[in-house]
């Protein structure tokens, strides 16, 4: 009677075992067709994005469907490199500035100046610049007016790499108007000045 007794307990014992072996495989089962079925759907060539140190997708990367957050890309260095080119069709907005199509703009509001810079200190404009008035730290361009900053107190200097510089039209300098004709004579520090007498 007693071993009748043992032998139920173990019956009991192998058919609990048997229903969690059996359970576990079929939640493996339904895991491994949930994954199967998000990476058909999504594209995604990978079980996992921390799986390694490469996540692999197709041709697109998005958020869900009616999500109302941002794709954010970051990494531990705080930089993301982007080996090839990275073509936007809307706009790209990184908080201070706005690029969108052929326009770049600093953000509404925003009382700091668009900079332009390189590691060796030159922005070079390959084609034509338009702008209606341009600033520099020490000059300023304005529809045909070129002028030092005010409260400068340097001079305005025209300088060329052949150190030549033309006047194809007419040069008028207004600190020389006077009544009359007169000469225009240089000194010897090389400024012109009007006089009335020939020059010496």
């Amino acid at each position: 009677m007693k071993e009748d007794k043992n032998l139920l307990y173990v019956g009991v014992a192998l058919s609990v075992v048997a229903l969690a072996v059996a359970g576990f495989a079929f939640m493996q089962g339904q895991q491994t067709q949930t994954e199967a079925y998000a990476a058909k759907s999504y594209g995604i060539s990978a079980n996992s994005c921390d799986a390694d140190s490469i996540c692999e997708v197709a041709k697109t990367v998005s958020t869900r469907a009616g999500s109302s957050s941002n794709l954010i890309l970051t990494s531990d260095t705080r930089k993301v490199n982007i080996q090839y080119d990275l073509i936007i069709p809307g706009s790209l907005n990184t908080g201070d500035i706005t690029i969108a199509g052929k326009t770049i703009t600093t953000r509404l509001g925003s009382t700091g100046s668009l900079l332009l810079t390189a590691d060796n200190g030159k922005v070079n404009v390959q084609n034509e610049l338009f702008s209606p008035t341009f600033w520099t730290d020490t000059l300023y361009l304005h529809g045909k007016t070129i002028s030092t900053k005010a409260g400068s107190g340097s001079a305005l200097f025209l300088t060329s790499d052949n150190k030549q510089v033309e006047v194809q039209g007419a040069l008028s300098v207004n600190s020389l108007a006077g009544t009359g004709i007169a000469y225009a004579c240089l000194d010897s520090t090389g400024k012109i000045y009007r006089s009335m007498n020939p020059c010496r």
